[in-house]
């Protein structure tokens, strides 16, 4: 069972993917709770898949640093593996930035 932070992250995550459209934060919900709930696995021949995995987990801290948790409430909250949906918004946040 998810506690608050972790509602509260996936949330975090669904603005970023969808911004304030509350239509098409509704249709992907379910989507969005898979992938957030699917472990990133990193393919050992594709080089930069660590990194991917490690910049969908520093998606923690910038939600930490919004939200005002320290790092220890997110450690002990959120401490899974990289999910997919991190990578995913890490990725397009990547793209939409460049």
């Amino acid at each position: 069972m998810r506690d608050d932070i972790s509602i509260e992250y996936l949330d975090y995550l669904e603005n970023i993917a969808c911004g304030d459209d509350s239509v098409l934060k509704r249709s992907y919900q379910k989507l969005f709770t898979i992938l957030s709930t699917t472990e990133f696995i990193v393919n050992p021949r594709c080089p930069r898949d660590e990194n991917r995995l490690m910049a969908g987990v520093e998606l923690r801290a910038s939600f930490a640093e919004e939200y005002g948790y320290s790092h220890e409430e997110i450690r002990a909250s959120l401490n899974y593996p990289c999910s997919v949906l991190e990578m995913m918004v890490w990725y397009y946040v990547k793209k939409k930035d460049s």
